[in-house]
């Protein structure tokens, strides 16, 4: 079963400079296409600094995808999402916030696990796919969760400022003019 995970294609490949607002526009609004009889209440807030990132745009799309997802599906009717984009040093942030979930202290590090799904018709992968991501991209993802407040999922990416060009590795041919 472990070995269906090594299908879904994690690794990046085509990195390009992305507006990190402008990406996470694109996959709420896709998302909210998918979930509109869901009565569920969508905020965004962006950074006034429109932060670059380096990324492979359809994996990241991907990433957030599966994390809007699972907010929708663990919202209650009248709940509200709120996706924020922040710069912290030289990260970028996407925090997703949703009311009305909470996952308990000893099951967060497991919700990231292949095939731990908290609904009766998850799959399990999505947040195991996400995490895979943002690791490809050297990033992280986090949760938080309070019984009151919900849950928040906070990806951190590197700025495409921190990301320091790879030095010329090939080796070279001697006497090669």
């Amino acid at each position: 079963m472990s070995q269906l995970l090594d299908l879904v294609p994690t690794e990046i490949h085509d990195l390009e400079e992305r507006d990190l607002n402008a990406l996470v526009h694109e996959a709420v609004e896709f998302a909210e296409l998918g979930a509109a009889d869901a009565e569920v209440s969508v905020s965004e807030v962006y950074s006034p600094a429109s932060p670059l990132c380096t990324v492979d745009a359809d994996r990241v799309t991907r990433l957030l995808d599966n994390l809007l997802r699972n907010a929708f599906a663990h919202t209650p009717r009248g709940g509200e999402i709120t996706v924020t984009t922040a710069v912290i040093g030289e990260s970028l942030s996407v925090a997703i916030h949703n009311t009305g979930s909470y996952v308990a202290p000893e099951d967060r590090e497991r919700v990231f696990q292949p095939f731990v799904s908290g609904r009766g018709n998850g799959t399990g992968l999505g947040l195991a796919i996400a995490q895979q991501i943002a690791y490809a991209h050297g990033g992280s993802i986090d949760l938080t969760s309070d019984e009151t407040q919900g849950t928040t999922f906070t990806v951190l990416l590197p700025s495409a400022e921190s990301i320091a060009p790879r030095p010329d590795t090939r080796p070279t041919l001697a006497g090669a003019a």
